[in-house]
């Protein structure tokens, strides 16, 4: 966990769930690596991407060489209050790699958001 640090809201993904819309995507899309999403369209497909595997991966858009995955944690209502997340160097963490491990995140995630009281249904903020 990286304490104090605010990620913009198509980094994170708290903000790839509720943060990003088709409104938002009209705005200019900054840049912070040469593999960063600044297309909208595009940002868009992944939106609905890790909507529908469960998971989002990030591979150097943030900061080069640092690649992650994540789950969206649920409250009891089904709003996003949260994310399992799983993030280190390239070199270790490949893409493939994080696809491998995209199952025991979201189990994790499942788990917690289950704890929380959450019991299926829609997930909107």
């Amino acid at each position: 966990v990286l304490a104090g640090i605010d990620f913009p809201a198509r980094m994170d993904l708290l903000g790839l769930e509720t943060g990003v819309s088709p409104t938002h995507t009209d705005q200019a899309l900054e840049r912070y690596t040469p593999e960063t999403v600044c297309d909208s369209a595009t940002l868009l497909d992944q939106v609905e991407a890790a909507a529908q595997n469960g998971f989002a991966v990030t591979v150097g858009e943030y900061e080069t060489g640092l690649n992650a995955l994540a789950a969206i944690v649920l409250s009891f209502g089904g709003s996003v209050v949260g994310a399992v997340s799983v993030s280190g160097p390239g070199y270790r963490l490949t893409p493939e790699t994080l696809v491998a491990l995209a199952p025991t995140v979201i189990d994790a995630a499942t788990r917690i958001s289950e704890r929380m009281g959450y019991l299926g249904g829609p997930t909107r903020n």
